[in-house]
């Protein structure tokens, strides 16, 4: 499946990073970052994603989906950024995309540890990862 028939419109903002790419679909207020490196998965990565969002959303509260397809190795603190009282603020909903056995046993001891203040899920694709962020469900 095509990305932008997923999401049912072109995105309107699309920034390039060294580690990833972002694509900002205003209709359903969704920005969609994809690793795009084998890289370390960091607090100076996640805050320029963050800031990113929060400059260009059209609305106070967005959605973010992070795709992981790429090897990534989480940074000790990573966890503690995810779940940061700031955060919520600003962040609607989330959700990662997991595909490597490894990020999901991370992922999942996330959200059983840390529990985060803002809805979280995993999945293992992005249909269903999008169709969550859009429902009325937390």
């Amino acid at each position: 499946m095509e990305l932008f028939t997923l999401y049912n419109e072109k995105p309107t903002i699309t920034k390039s990073f060294d580690f990833g790419i972002i694509h900002y679909f205003p209709a359903n207020n969704i920005f969609r970052f994809e690793f795009t490196i084998n890289t370390e998965l960091n607090n100076e990565d996640a805050f320029t994603v963050f800031n990113f969002c929060n400059s260009n959303s059209i609305l106070p509260k967005y959605k973010l989906i992070t795709i992981m397809k790429t090897k990534l190795t989480p940074t000790k603190d990573i966890y503690d950024f995810y779940n940061a009282e700031f955060r919520n603020n600003h962040i609607l909903k989330e959700t990662f995309v997991l595909v490597s056995a490894t990020l999901k046993v991370a992922g999942n001891f996330y959200l059983r540890v840390k529990k985060p203040k803002i809805p979280t899920k995993i999945f293992n694709n992005e249909p269903a990862a999008f169709n969550w962020i859009n429902s009325e469900f937390l």
